[in-house]
Formats: structure tokens, sequence, C-alpha cells
């Protein structure tokens, strides 16, 4: 029975995540025909792509904070009403200013999801925390898939303001699902002598925080291509939009796949390892992305995003491993704050990078970066031992 129960939970959880991705690529798929009306520039492009971003990574930790001291499932369907809404208002606004800030206000919602999900998870399964973890990525690589397909297709079809209304209805649908099903394990608290304490607080300020730091590096390619990938497919390899909307879905397809498996082999082979192969195979399809012939592009765009997906589900396992249990959601707060603040960051100076060089230097610059979040990872001991 508590194992039926916790599958139930771990499927609500993992649509919560595919709608926080869901939303989060709305506005990378529409970005093109909103910066038309507005007549914006790449770097325009860029802080508007901001504005979402920065409240999104921010909050990660307030909330993460929040969840060990509130109730995560009231976090999560607060966050998912939040992070939808704003869209159907965005969609009878014709005030850049207000547009900025209804992204804002989403973003805000969208921060709620990790630092309360995640630890969900880890604590739901224990014993397959690498699988249960993929399997949460994975609903969040369907949420990656499903908004630039049917965001692409509908504005195709009608508009982008027609788009942002239609889609902001499946947010509230899914918080009333986790309100009615959703479960969350009971903890109990132990008290701890002073040398548990010191112990807990030398793995949260060390391990943790050097795999945070190499994450927020080694997911570069990852944050640049999410918030450009429209423009720099349309624009930079003269791909036709609807196109280029299917090319991106395709990114984030092998990530239904990606997340359970990369998950599960680094259950068996070690963290460090999967995560040291999956980077040098997302920069390889990168890469390949800017110099390959645009009819094949569908292919390192599957495997672009098998790398990512994989590289996010055994980032979150190995954090998990390494932080103790009454911590957990601050350090992922921590995690995806970092994560997401490199991600708010980077689409102003990519954009502006763009304006000045074009697509193809400021790319090739950030694969280059990605691999520097290698450099990091053998100071980290990782608990799962090799068969």
């Amino acid at each position: 029975m508590i194992a039926n129960r916790n599958n139930l939970s771990l499927v609500i959880l993992a649509a919560a995540h595919g709608a926080n991705h869901f939303y989060q690529l709305l506005l990378p798929t529409a970005v093109l025909q909103i910066a038309s009306e507005y007549e914006l520039s790449h770097f325009m492009i860029g802080a508007l792509l901001f504005s979402f971003n920065i409240s999104y990574a921010v909050l990660q930790i307030p909330f993460g904070y929040l969840s060990e001291r509130m109730d995560r499932k009231k976090i999560l369907v607060f966050g998912q009403v939040l992070t939808s809404l704003p869209f159907l208002l965005i969609g009878f606004t014709d005030n850049l200013w207000l547009l900025g800030l209804l992204l804002f206000l989403s973003g805000v919602g969208g921060g709620a999801h990790h630092p309360n999900g995640v630890p969900l998870v880890g604590m739901l399964f224990e014993k397959k925390k690498g699988q249960a973890m993929g399997f949460h990525q994975a609903g969040g690589s369907i949420g990656s898939v499903l908004s630039p397909l049917i965001a692409g297709l509908t504005i195709t079809l009608f508009d982008w303001r027609t788009t942002f209304i239609l889609l902001s209805t499946p947010g509230p649908l899914l918080a009333i699902a986790s309100w009615l099903f959703l479960e969350e394990p009971e903890t109990s608290s132990q008290p701890q002598s002073q040398p548990q304490l010191q112990e807990r607080k030398t793995k949260l300020y060390t391990q943790p925080v050097i795999l945070i730091f190499a994450a927020a590096v080694y997911t570069l390619s990852l944050r640049g291509l999410d918030n450009f990938a429209i423009p720099f497919l349309v624009e930079g390899r003269g791909v036709p939009y609807l196109q280029a909307s299917i090319l991106f879905s395709f990114q984030k397809i092998a990530g239904i796949v990606s997340g359970p498996v990369c998950g599960r082999l680094s259950d068996v082979f070690g963290r460090k390892s999967v995560l040291s192969t999956l980077t040098l195979v997302q920069v390889t399809s990168l890469y390949a992305l800017i110099f390959l012939s645009p009819d094949i592009l569908f292919l390192p765009s599957i495997i672009f995003g098998f790398a990512s997906f994989g590289l996010l589900a055994t980032t979150d396992a190995f954090l998990s491993d390494i932080t103790p249990t009454d911590t957990l959601g601050i350090t992922f707060g921590l995690n995806y704050t970092a994560n997401f603040v490199s991600a708010a960051a980077i689409p102003p100076i990519l954009g502006k990078l763009i304006d000045n060089h074009g697509y193809i230097n400021p790319f090739i610059l950030l694969g280059a970066l990605n691999l520097a979040g290698l450099i990091p990872l053998p100071k980290i001991r990782d608990v799962r031992k090799k068969p």
C-alpha cells in the first residue's frame, strides 16, 4: 500500500516537474514573435528572458528554506498556480513593462518546484534514488518536449497571445490533482550531538557546495540553448520557424528516457563517471548543432537532450547522496539558484554577443566553458560503489 502511494506521488511530482518545464520554455518558443512585435534587439530579448529566469533563480533558496518548515505540498500547489496564471494575463497586455512583471511573477511560482519536489522524491525512494530521480527528470523532459511542440504549432496557427492564453490552463488543473493525491512522507528528527552537528555542517558546506558550483558550469550549454534555441536555429542556421520548434522539441525528447537510464547507470557505475561522460557528449553535440548541415540537425538535437537531462537527473541523485536529510530543501534550493542564476545571466550576455558577433563564436565559447565544470568533480567523494 505504501509503495502504491509512493508511486502515485512520484507520478504527480513528475507531472508537476513537466508542467514546470512546460511554462519555463513557453517564452523562449515565442520570443521571436514577441521581439518582432516590440522591435527588440537580441540583448533586449535576453533582458526579457532575464525577467522570468531571475525570479525563478533567486526564489529557490527561500522556497528551500520554507520546505523544511512548511508542508511541501502546499508550497508546490501555490507554485503551480502562480507559474501558470500570469501567462493568461500576458495574453491581454500590450505593455512591455507589464509583460516583464508578469514573467517575473511566473518565475516566482516556477521557483517553488525543485527545492520541494526533488527532496520529496529522494525521501520517497531511498533505495532506488537514482532511478526515481531519473523518472522525475523524465517528467520534466516530457514537459520540455511538449512546450515548443505545442506552442510552436499554436503560434503558427494563431498567434503568440492566443497560445499563452490557451496554455495557461494546465497549471491550475495540476494544482488540484497535487492537492488531492500528493502525499509527503513523515520524517523523524533525532537529537544530534555536537560532533554530529559539526559533521553535518562540514558536509553541507564542502562537498555539496563543490557539486553545486560544478553543476552550474557544466549545464551552461543547456541554459544558453534553452533560451536562444529558436533564434539560433531560425536566424543562425536558416531553419523555418515551425521546423525550429520541432528541433527544439527534439532536444528534449531523449530526456524522457535519459533521466531514468542515466540515473540507473549512475546507481551502478558511480555518479562522477556518468557526469563526466555526459558533459563531453553534451559539448560534442552542441558543436554538431553549430557546424552540421541544417538537414540533419535532428540527430545532434536528440543527443544534446539525452546528455542534458541525464546530467540533471544524475546531479540531483548525487546531491541527494551527499547532503544531510534535514538540509535537503535549502541545499537543493541553493543548487537550483546557482543553476538558474546562470540561466538568468546568460541571455543578456549571450544576446549582446550575438548582436556583436553573430551566433557561431558565442556558442563555441559556451561549449568550452561547459567543460570547466569537470575540474571540481575529483574533489567530491562518490558514495555509490562500483560493482
